[in-house]
């Protein structure tokens, strides 16, 4: 019978106990995304999802801030990588405000056939109801996000950037 021979050199002591640990975590945060959906993890105040197209057309007509709508689907793993990057884009960014749009919902699934979406995860950005840039992007392209908030949240209100109209 063989015993286990486990080394006593404090560098591998402290290799294996990381290992171990690192398993465990690994595995608590397999049963969490396993139990809850990623698309409805607690985010920062500014960061609040659409429950139907009446309700995304009333918080672009309400807020006067920079919007960006964030559409996405839960079996679309970009989306679902991308998730916890535009999180801490809103944290970073407290004066816009971040909408999720589930497009995998029945009523919002129509809404984005009637807008042409057809790659996700989609943005749009808004600015006074009104569409100012929109693109397809993902966890490799996370800086072209930050570069849209910052030119959308600096240009000026009536620049010509808002010529789109509303197609919800």
């Amino acid at each position: 019978m063989h015993s286990h021979i486990v080394s006593a050199h404090p560098d591998a002591l402290r290799r294996r106990q990381a290992a171990l640990k690192g398993r465990a975590t690994a595995r608590v945060h397999a049963e969490v995304v396993t139990k809850a959906a990623w698309w409805e993890a607690e985010g920062p105040k500014n960061f609040v999802t659409a429950s139907s197209p009446q309700h995304l057309r009333d918080i672009l007509s309400t807020v006067g801030s920079l919007v960006v709508a964030d559409y996405f689907s839960s079996w679309c793993t970009a989306c679902r990588s991308l998730f916890p990057k535009l999180r801490q884009l809103a944290e970073n960014n407290p004066d816009v405000l971040f909408v999720k749009v589930n497009i995998g919902s029945p009523d919002l699934s129509d809404m984005a056939q009637r807008m042409g979406i057809s790659s996700l995860p989609y943005f749009q950005f808004y600015k006074d109801g009104k569409v100012a840039t929109q693109f397809t992007a993902n966890l490799l392209s996370v800086n072209r996000l930050r570069a849209a908030i910052s030119a959308n949240k600096d240009s000026a209100a009536g620049s010509e950037a808002g010529k789109a109209s509303l197609v919800l």
